[in-house]
């Protein structure tokens, strides 16, 4: 981390309680400087040492912008679910088991018959093999 950097000295008066942590989450506004701000820790963090959350809808129409937010409208409760569930920082070309479940069950269940592959010529043995080209 570059000491010279005075637009996040937090970060680096805190580096070695930071180096030594193997989760960190963020919790910043949901508005888009929020945003960055998370995207600018995460990077300088390690993506992959990062969490951040989700807050919830204070009512029919809006989300809560902050953690504030969700203890004025929701209460402390809420906040505690909110940090306990925060989801691993998204990372480029990771991807998470839920985003292919719909064409694994489609393979499964060889609902489209164009991932059933090629036959191997044996009729017994298409049941259970095919070649995928």
């Amino acid at each position: 981390m570059l000491s010279q950097d005075t637009k996040f000295q937090y970060l680096w008066n805190c580096n070695e309680y930071l180096e030594k942590a193997s989760r960190i989450i963020l919790a910043t506004d949901s508005d888009d400087s929020g945003q960055a701000v998370a995207e600018e820790l995460a990077r300088r963090l390690g993506k992959e040492r990062c969490w951040r959350v989700e807050w919830p809808k204070k009512n029919d129409a809006e989300l809560c912008k902050d953690a504030n937010e969700v203890l004025m409208y929701l209460g402390p409760d809420s906040l505690r679910k909110v940090v306990e569930n925060a989801e691993l920082y998204p990372i480029k070309g990771l991807f998470k088991f839920r985003d292919f479940v719909h064409e694994i069950d489609e393979y499964y269940y060889q609902s489209n018959r164009e991932h059933l592959g090629v036959s191997t010529g044996w009729r017994a043995l298409d049941g259970l093999y095919n070649v995928r080209i």
